[in-house]
């Protein structure tokens, strides 16, 4: 397989800056499922959320909306 080939293949990484309390980087992991059609990379792709709240950060990895 080429090297471009493989590098599509692999499942997409976003980066999420400033989310603060996580709904963006699930709004983003929800428009990819649906532009992607499912998760057909055999694996889920990555979305990073990052924000320098530390508090906001642990209720967004807590699920805490």
């Amino acid at each position: 397989m080429s090297r471009e080939r493989e590098r599509s293949a692999r499942a997409p990484r976003v980066w999420c800056a400033g989310a603060a309390g996580g709904q963006e980087a699930y709004s983003i992991a929800m428009v990819m499922h649906r532009f992607y059609g499912g998760w057909p990379f055999g694996n889920q792709p990555g979305v990073l959320a990052t924000d320098i709240a530390v508090s906001s950060l642990q209720a967004a990895v807590d699920g805490i909306y």
